[in-house]
């Protein structure tokens, strides 16, 4: 694989990690609106960033 190839693969896959976290973050915003506990909603976040998640949200 030519080292340009590889470069674009790594920006696709940076590009759609991103993307992720956004959908994440959002979903955990629609399960509040529509009344969900703060347990679902922490879930959500737990399934996508692991134990890590709460660090990442206090930034």
């Amino acid at each position: 694989m030519s080292s340009s190839r590889s470069a674009r693969r790594s920006s696709q896959a940076a590009h759609l990690e991103a993307a992720s976290v956004w959908a994440f973050l959002r979903l955990r915003e629609e399960l509040a609106l529509h009344g969900a506990d703060e347990a679902l909603r922490d879930a959500a976040l737990a399934w996508r960033f692991g134990r890590r998640w709460k660090h990442c949200a206090r930034r």
